[in-house]
């Protein structure tokens, strides 16, 4: 999968046109990606319609609050169920992701009542549709109840993210801790018990803005990889790629990120949609690593 927040650089989060939302889709295709991971959005059902109709695997995902309270907790609730319902017959979508990376929810480990409500959203998505995948908290502190062992790992280069799993290759066990701030994978009461390991965020390239000194640069550059050149990012997303694809107990991948977005100059295409390099290599790398291998 590739990661795709849905901007657009005069209307932001409005779609300038249906051709404009099939274009994304289509981009995504062209790049040699087969699933989307459409981030904090809930999207036009146009764009679902398009990735119905062209064949793209879609993981919905809610915007979250970004700060706690019973308010917000129903709140988020009332309009997850209204998106879920609205969604639901799209045969693109194949997961459900209520909640990403603890946003609105900053005590889970500590929080019983939070956990609770989490708890709570899974199983209320599965009663509007029990057919498909629940990631309750995409990226670190699972409940028991998540699907899909989702991790966030921005770790660089391929060989420092790839020796991060060398247990999880021998034993199939995903490691205790996620890559930022030590967060744990599981929440207290929770445990990993076999479900499909995917790397749901990873990459993140940031191209170096020209004279920008190093201590002016955003802070994304503290924990994303750079590249100067777009020789420089192509090598680095290569390397990236060839060191996942010996993940073999990885379920599937989702890279950061599609497009540029405002501050975060680390997608594939640029913010107006054009690529960085050859879409051409790019699909013909993922055939090669992820599509034609005879394991």
């Amino acid at each position: 999968m590739v990661l795709d927040q849905g901007y657009w650089p005069d209307t932001l989060l409005a779609p300038p046109s249906d051709a404009a939302l099939r274009a994304d889709v289509e981009w995504i295709k062209r790049l040699g990606f087969n699933g989307v991971r459409k981030h904090q959005k809930i999207e036009a059902p146009r764009w679902l319609y398009w990735c119905d109709r062209l064949g793209l695997l879609v993981w919905e995902e809610m915007p979250n609050a970004r700060n706690w309270s019973l308010d917000a907790e129903e709140a988020l609730l009332a309009e997850w169920e209204r998106a879920v319902a609205r969604d639901v017959n799209h045969p693109s979508i194949v997961a459900w992701v209520p909640v990403v990376e603890s946003f609105g929810f900053p005590a889970l480990k500590r929080h019983a009542s939070q956990q609770a409500f989490l708890e709570r959203l899974v199983m209320r998505t599965r009663r509007l549709d029990p057919t498909r995948d629940v990631i309750d908290n995409d990226g670190w502190e699972h409940t028991n109840l998540t699907d899909i062992c989702s991790i966030h790992d921005y770790s660089q280069p391929a060989e420092k993210l790839v020796a991060r799993y060398t247990a999880t290759q021998q034993t199939g066990q995903p490691p205790d801790k996620g890559w930022y701030k030590d967060k744990p994978l599981f929440l207290p009461g929770g445990g990993y018990r076999g479900q499909p390991i995917v790397l749901s965020e990873v990459g993140g390239f940031l191209m170096q803005p020209a004279g920008v000194p190093e201590a002016e640069r955003d802070r994304l550059f503290d924990y994303y990889g750079n590249a100067r050149t777009t020789a420089e990012l192509w090598l680095r997303y290569r390397d990236l790629m060839e060191g996942i694809a010996t993940l073999t107990a990885l379920a599937g991948i989702c890279y950061t990120q599609l497009i540029d977005v405002e501050h975060e100059q680390n997608g594939l295409l640029t913010y107006d949609r054009q690529p960085k390099f050859d879409p051409e290599h790019l699909a013909a790398l993922h055939r090669t690593l992820f599509f034609e291998r005879q394991d």
